[in-house]
C-alpha cells in the first residue's frame, strides 16, 4: 500500500510537471496558470516588438504582465461564475464558432493556402525580410477579403441556401404577419405605461402561440425564437413591426443556430487555433470585468472634487498658453538671408529690414507682421519665438517652406488661468484619466505582491 502511495505521488508530480511544461507556447505563468506566446503578440505583433529598443521591449512585456496580472484575479476569484459574465463568455464562443464555420465552409475556398502563399511571395523583399509569412498572413488575408468580397458574399449566400434546403426551413408568412402587427398593437398600449420595456420582452408579451417556421416539418414557436435569439452572439438590430423585417431576423438568428450546432458537432472548439482564439477573448472579457469592478466603480465624481481637481493642477494644466508677438523677414535665398540676419543681430531698425527684403505678408500694414503666435504655430517659426527673450532677434535662421525666416520677438501674453466653467469637459477627462491611473497603480502593486509570476524569455527569441 505504502508503495502505492509512493507511486501514485511520484505519477502525480510528473503529470504536474508535463502539463505544467507541455505546451511550447507558454509563455507567462502566473501562480500555476499559463498565458501563451500568441496572446503577448496579438497585443504587441511580433513584427513590431522585434525591432523594438531593449528598454521599449521590458516596457511591452510589463506591460503584457500588468494586464494578466488583472485576468488572474478575474479568474482565482471566480469571475466566471457570474452570471452576466458566463453569459458574455458564451457569446464569445458561439461567435468564433460560427465564424470559424462559414470561414471553413466559404473563406477557404476561396481564399486557398496556394493563393495566400502566392500574394506572400509577390511582396517586395523589403517587406518578406520584415515579416514572416505567418505573420504578414492577417495582413494578406484582409487584402484578399476586400478584393474578392462579391465573390465571397456570393458564396456566402449560396452555403446559406444550402443549410436552409438540407434542414427544410421554411418561414411561415401569414403567422408572421399576425405577430408583426400583434407586436406593434402591444407597443403602443404600452406607451402610457412608465415602465420601460425591450422589443424582445414585448415580443413575449404578446403570448403569440402560433408557429413561426418550421425546420425539417417541426414546427418552431415563438418561446424558441426567444430563446435563440437571447443568446444571438452578434448585433442585430430588434425592431419587429415590420413583417418583412421580423422575417429576416428569424431567418438570420435560426440559420445561425444551426451553424452553431453543426459547428459543435464538428468539433470545431476541439481545435487548437479555436481554443487559443477564445482563450485569448475570454481572458480579454476578464481584464475589462476586473478593470471595470476594481477601478472604474471606485472612481466617484461631484463638483467638489473637480474643483478640488482643478485647483491643484491649475499651474501645470489649466493655464492659457504663452502668446509671441512676432514679426518676420522672409527670404528664399540663403546668402542674402543670411546677410540681412547679421543685420538685424547689429540691432539696425527690424520695420526697416522687413519692408525692404521681406517676401510674404508685403501687404500687411506692417511687412512681415504675424501677430500673436503660440509655439506650436507657423511651424518652426513658434517654437523659435518660445526660447527667444522679450524684444529680441532668435539668433539662426529658422527653415520656413521653401525659404528662410528672421524673427524679432516684440511681447509676449504670459499664461493665464482658463475659467473652470470654460474647460469642465476636459478637467472631468483629467480627473478620470488621473484616478484611474492611481488605482490601477495601487491594484498592481497589491497583485505583484500576492501573485508569483514567470516570464519564458526564450520565446521572445524565436
Amino acid at each position: 500500500m505504502k508503495n502505492n502511495v509512493s507511486f501514485l505521488l511520484i505519477f502525480g508530480l510528473f503529470l504536474f510537471t508535463f502539463c505544467d511544461k507541455h505546451d511550447p507556447d507558454n509563455f507567462l505563468r502566473i501562480e500555476s496558470r499559463w498565458f501563451t506566446i500568441d496572446e503577448f503578440f496579438n497585443l504587441t505583433p511580433k513584427h513590431t516588438f522585434k525591432y523594438l529598443p531593449v528598454e521599449e521591449k521590458n516596457i511591452k512585456i510589463g506591460e503584457f504582465i500588468d494586464r494578466q496580472l488583472f485576468v488572474y484575479k478575474g479568474i482565482d476569484e471566480g469571475y466566471l461564475k457570474d452570471p452576466d459574465i458566463r453569459q458574455k463568455s458564451a457569446a464569445i464562443k458561439h461567435r468564433l464558432l460560427i465564424n470559424e464555420y462559414f470561414d471553413r465552409m466559404v473563406l477557404d475556398s476561396i481564399l486557398t493556402k496556394q493563393l495566400l502563399l502566392s500574394e506572400y511571395e509577390c511582396l517586395n523583399s523589403d517587406k518578406k525580410y520584415l515579416f514572416t509569412f505567418n505573420e504578414y498572413l492577417p495582413t494578406i488575408k484582409k487584402q484578399l477579403i476586400n478584393k474578392f468580397s462579391a465573390d465571397i458574399q456570393s458564396k456566402y449566400l449560396q452555403a446559406v441556401e444550402r443549410l436552409k434546403a438540407d434542414f427544410e426551413f421554411e418561414l411561415i408568412g401569414p403567422n408572421l404577419s399576425d405577430l408583426s402587427n400583434g407586436y406593434m398593437n402591444l407597443l403602443i398600449s404600452l406607451k402610457a405605461d412608465s415602465v420601460a420595456h425591450s422589443a424582445i420582452d414585448v415580443l413575449k408579451m404578446t403570448g403569440y402561440s402560433h408557429p413561426l417556421y418550421r425546420i425539417k416539418g417541426k414546427d418552431i414557436y415563438l418561446e424558441n425564437f426567444i430563446a435563440a435569439f437571447k443568446v444571438y452572439p452578434f448585433a442585430i438590430p430588434d425592431q419587429f413591426s415590420n413583417p418583412e423585417f421580423l422575417s429576416n431576423v428569424i431567418e438570420t438568428v435560426a440559420i445561425n443556430n444551426i451553424v452553431l450546432l453543426k459547428s459543435q458537432k464538428l468539433k470545431l472548439n476541439k481545435t487548437r487555433d479555436f481554443k487559443k482564439q477564445f482563450a485569448g477573448q475570454e481572458n480579454t472579457l476578464l481584464y475589462n470585468s476586473v478593470f471595470s469592478n476594481e477601478i472604474l466603480s471606485r472612481i466617484t465624481i461631484t463638483d467638489d472634487t473637480l474643483h478640488q481637481f482643478y485647483s491643484t493642477y491649475l499651474d501645470s494644466l489649466y493655464l492659457s498658453a504663452p502668446q509671441y508677438e512676432v514679426q518676420e523677414i522672409f527670404i528664399n535665398d540663403k546668402d542674402l538671408a543670411k546677410t540681412v540676419l547679421k543685420k538685424a543681430l547689429r540691432r539696425e531698425n527690424f520695420q526697416r529690414l522687413a519692408d525692404e527684403y521681406t517676401e510674404r505678408y508685403r501687404n500687411m500694414p506692417r511687412k512681415g507682421y504675424l501677430g500673436y503666435i503660440r509655439a506650436n504655430m507657423y511651424a518652426g517659426i513658434g517654437r523659435c519665438a518660445a526660447v527667444t527673450a522679450t524684444g529680441n532677434i532668435y539668433p539662426d535662421l529658422i527653415s520656413s517652406g521653401k525659404g528662410f525666416s528672421i524673427i524679432n520677438v516684440i511681447s509676449v501674453i504670459d499664461p493665464k488661468p482658463i475659467s473652470f466653467d470654460n474647460i469642465k469637459g476636459k478637467i472631468l477627462d483629467d480627473y478620470k484619466k488621473t484616478a484611474v491611473a492611481e488605482l490601477k497603480k495601487e491594484l498592481l502593486q497589491s497583485l505583484r505582491h500576492k501573485y508569483t509570476y514567470h516570464v519564458n524569455y526564450s520565446l521572445l527569441t524565436k
